[in-house]
């Protein structure tokens, strides 16, 4: 994907939130971008403002039911920094996030929703399925020992 200024996209975000997320993302020198619902059924890319020939979505009706942040342009240590920022107590919760890739720049806004939301209730299925499991991120118990069951440390 072609390299642009970090941009960060925000769906159904009210004004005082986007400030303030906007505020907490300055040191970075990022576009925030508040997407309006007129603009919801454009391709993710032609948000992000990829200049390429991007078509419309067939699947992009249908409207968002939450917020949600696209992350779009960010190096993977750009990527850390960024969401170790928006972990502030004090800014808004906004549960789902994505960053811009080669493949969802096709899709519409609500195609993405839906999938973050099949990946949520997934995990959520798994943690009360395998309540003993840890962290789904690593797949380790919360002990820190392998999943196999081998000790921790041999010696």
């Amino acid at each position: 994907m072609k390299s642009n200024l970090g941009r960060v996209l925000l769906f159904r975000v009210g004004p005082k939130d986007a400030e303030a997320i906007s505020k907490a993302l300055l040191p970075f020198k990022v576009r925030v971008q508040t997407i309006s619902p007129q603009q919801e059924s454009l391709p993710l890319g032609t948000l992000a403002g990829l200049a390429e020939d991007i078509p419309v979505p067939e699947s992009a009706n249908g409207e968002l039911t939450e917020s949600m942040m696209v992350l779009c342009f960010f190096s993977s240590k750009e990527l850390d920094q960024i969401l170790l920022a928006l972990r502030d107590p004090s800014l808004p919760k906004i549960s789902l996030k994505a960053v811009l890739t080669e493949h969802n720049k096709f899709f519409s806004p609500f195609t993405l929703l839906t999938e973050l939301s099949k990946e949520r209730e997934a995990f959520r299925r798994q943690r009360e399925e395998n309540p003993q499991d840890g962290n789904p991120q690593d797949g380790r118990p919360r002990d820190g020992s392998p999943r196999d069951g081998s000790p921790r440390f041999r010696g």
